[in-house]
């Protein structure tokens, strides 16, 4: 397969993330597909401080005619920063997993 025909077959698991309350995009970035039945890897950031407020919803889009849907955390919490003699520097760990 030459490198047309890798994007052409993964933008079809790339998405959208916007998290919205009350028409208002509050935040958004991407997030890409990592399972057949719809569960999104994202980052944390993006969702983590918007989620305490009223009536927020995390929208997800796709390519083409997938439209528009609303997902939840099943996976997330606070980013965290591992810092250990070990490491040359710290990691930080900033991921969520969503499902529709």
């Amino acid at each position: 397969m030459d490198k047309k025909e890798i994007c052409e077959k993964i933008k079809y698991a790339i998405r959208k993330v916007a998290i919205v309350s009350n028409d208002s995009v509050l935040s958004f970035g991407s997030g890409v597909v990592i399972n057949s039945s719809g569960l999104l890897l994202t980052a944390n950031h993006i969702l983590d401080e918007y989620l305490a407020l009223p009536n927020v919803k995390i929208i997800v889009e796709g390519v083409g005619k997938i439209l528009p849907s609303e997902y939840k955390i099943r996976l997330g919490g606070p980013s965290i920063d591992i810092d250990t003699p070990e490491f040359v520097k710290p990691i930080i760990i900033d991921l969520a997993i969503l499902e529709p």
